[in-house]
């Protein structure tokens, strides 16, 4: 990666920090560099037809530029690792929630099962552009989501009886220099796979009998089983229930088995 200062670009709001970080990095800007919202009108994640919602100020909402040599240096596992490196920023600045914190695969951040965080990770070739969106100060976060499977750190916060307010720019702050440290080796990287164990043992559901949608979501086939952990790669390892075997999974969508 290059050796040029980066820079953290605020705005109060763009339709996309994804998209203007590509922007910027397509005019030169270097490694590291940030864009950082207060408020996004067209956030997207990584299912194409479900948008990101946030009222102004109550997400942290930011995209990473970084940038290697060749797609070949990225970093295995990218959205899995650029949860890790939030959750580990969550559980310093708010000890009480290190207990509720997982990483549901392939990309999202859980408080107690319910989603605070969502990942997206894209490239250009030779750059990364990582992409979050952290609910942090909803008052009713379960309103973002139909089925009440949403919180946000705040929630979360009150449930376990802390008085303590989150600040988006101090996880911000705690969040970028781990994210960096996570993936700035690449994939020569010496303790690459030190992710692995790290990320398994707070991995939602791991163990649990779980149903897998393998593949798109518009043919998608299902796979009854336990989940089992992830690979290096960043696949999704599951015992198939049917046939009692080992199996990676690439894409799809996890749930809890159903009865």
């Amino acid at each position: 990666m290059d050796d040029a200062p980066p820079s953290i670009h605020h705005l109060e709001t763009c339709p996309s920090t994804m998209d203007e970080a590509r922007a910027r990095a397509g005019a030169g800007a270097p490694s590291g560099s940030v864009v950082w919202a207060n408020h996004q009108s067209a956030g997207r994640g990584r299912v194409a037809h479900r948008l990101w919602r946030a009222c102004r100020g109550e997400s942290l909402l930011f995209t990473l530029i970084l940038r290697y040599e060749s797609a070949a240096a990225f970093p295995a596992a990218l959205p899995l690792r650029a949860a890790l490196a939030l959750a580990d920023a969550i559980a310093a600045l708010f000890p009480p929630l290190a207990p509720a914190i997982a990483v549901k695969w392939p990309n999202d951040l859980m408080l107690n099962g319910k989603k605070a965080a969502g990942i997206l990770t894209e490239s250009d070739g030779t750059s990364v552009f990582i992409g979050m969106g952290v609910n942090v100060l909803q008052e009713a976060p379960e309103t973002l989501d139909e089925g009440g499977r949403a919180t946000s750190i705040l929630a979360e916060l009150r449930n376990a009886q802390s008085p303590v307010v989150p600040n988006v720019e101090a996880l911000l702050e705690e969040t970028l220099p781990r994210l960096k440290a996570e993936l700035s080796g690449g994939a020569a990287q010496a303790d690459d796979r030190d992710w692995r164990p790290r990320l398994e043992s707070i991995l939602h559901m791991k163990g649990r009998e779980v149903l897998f949608l393998n593949g798109r979501a518009d043919g998608a086939c299902e796979v009854r089983g336990a989940l089992v952990g992830v690979s290096d790669e960043g696949f999704l390892l599951m015992r198939d229930g049917a046939t009692g075997t080992q199996r990676a999974f690439v894409a799809g969508e996890l749930s809890l088995r159903q009865a």
